[in-house]
């Protein structure tokens, strides 16, 4: 998750803190991320520009990438609190019934605001989930180094340097705004 779509979660968790006498809020917080309708109106008209259709395009895959990450990411975290609030149904069964129907309700909007990105942006959803392997993948070849390490196959000094640069690769991804792939060369160069 990048840095800028945790600050925002956590926003909208302490502002749900904040609110414990009322429904849930953070939903109501999170949805006005979803539309920014000045760089939407405007990408429409002026992507395919010559001059300015680049940084529109790099704006605009911004701005999709980080609605993407906020709610894919509010949609983990509800579905963990939903298998947490199942488990104290026992407690006080009409109040976590009541926050468990909005949580659901709540759910059902990410969804379909998560289709509606992939139908109306295809082309940079495409680049989207591309960037979600890649993130993913690098990962991974952080655990196994470090298991690597554990198992003592190989020394401290050397997964240092692999994970410094599974970390910078980690980094430049966050910073693409335009995808492309990368080799299992480049991946493997390091190691």
């Amino acid at each position: 998750m990048a840095a800028e779509s945790l600050k925002i979660l956590e926003t909208s968790i302490n502002e749900a803190l904040d609110r414990t006498d009322t429904e849930l809020y953070d939903w109501d917080f999170l949805r006005g991320f979803e539309q920014n309708t000045w760089l939407l109106r405007c990408s429409m008209r002026w992507q395919n520009a010559c001059c300015i259709g680049p940084i529109i395009h790099r704006l605009l895959f911004g701005h999709v990438r980080k609605v993407y990450d906020i709610f894919q990411n509010f949609m983990v975290c509800s579905n963990h609190a939903l298998k947490l609030l199942e488990q104290l149904r026992s407690l006080d069964e009409v109040n976590v019934s009541q926050v468990l129907h909005e949580a659901k309700t709540n759910l059902e909007e990410v969804r379909e605001i998560l289709l509606n990105l992939r139908a109306g942006y295809p082309g940079i959803m495409k680049h989207v989930d591309l960037q979600h392997c890649q993130y993913y993948v690098l990962r991974q070849f952080t655990k196994y180094y470090h298991h690597l390490a554990q198992s003592g196959q190989m020394d401290a000094k050397h997964e240092h340097l692999v994970q410094e640069e599974l970390d910078l690769k980690i980094a430049r991804l966050k910073l693409d705004k335009n995808a492309k792939p990368l080799k299992v060369e480049q991946l493997m160069q390091q190691s």
